[in-house]
C-alpha cells in the first residue's frame, strides 16, 4: 500500500519537476540542460542518502552489540564456572591431609569464596553476584568434588 503512494508521490513530483523543462524543450530546440534539476534536487538526495547510512550503522551497531554481547556473557560464565571449580578444588585440598569431614561454615568456605572473587571480578561484577550467591554456587562443587574422591 505504502510502497504505491510513494511511486505515485515520485511520478507526480517527477511530472511536476519535469514539465517546464519539456515545454522549454519545444521552444529553443530538442535539448534540454538537466543541470539546473540536478542541482536543485541534489540536497534532498543527499539528505535521504545520509539517513539511509545513519540507519545502516545503527542497525549493523546493534547487531554488532547483540553478537559481542552473548559472547562476552558466554566467557564470564565460563571463567565463573573455572573459577569455582578452583575455589572447590581448594577448598579440598584444605581439608585432604587433615582428614576432617568439610564443614560449610568455616574459614576455608570464606577462602574459597576470596578465592573465587580474586580469579573473576568481572564475571562477578557482570552477573551481581553476593558473597551467599558464590557460596550457594560452590557449596555444589565441593560435594561434587568430595563424592569424586571416594
Amino acid at each position: 500500500m505504502y510502497s504505491k503512494l510513494f511511486a505515485c508521490a515520485v511520478l507526480v513530483l517527477a511530472a511536476v519537476l519535469l514539465v517546464p523543462y519539456f515545454a522549454m524543450a519545444q521552444d529553443i530546440g530538442t535539448q534540454v540542460s538537466l543541470d539546473p534539476l540536478i542541482d536543485s534536487l541534489y540536497p534532498y538526495v543527499l539528505t535521504i542518502v545520509s539517513a539511509i547510512i545513519a540507519a545502516a550503522t545503527a542497525w549493523i551497531t546493534k547487531k554488532i552489540n547483540e553478537w559481542t554481547g552473548i559472547s562476552i556473557e558466554a566467557r564470564h560464565r565460563e571463567a565463573l564456572q573455572s573459577a569455582l571449580m578452583n575455589g572447590a578444588r581448594y577448598i579440598a585440598a584444605e581439608h585432604k591431609p587433615t582428614g576432617v569431614s568439610v564443614d560449610l561454615k568455616n574459614r576455608h568456605l570464606a577462602a574459597g569464596v576470596r578465592f573465587v572473587r580474586d580469579s573473576v571480578p568481572d564475571a562477578i561484577k557482570h552477573f551481581g553476584l553476593t558473597t551467599e550467591d558464590i557460596e550457594k554456587h560452590l557449596i555444589p562443587k565441593i560435594s561434587q568434588l568430595v563424592a569424586e574422591s571416594k
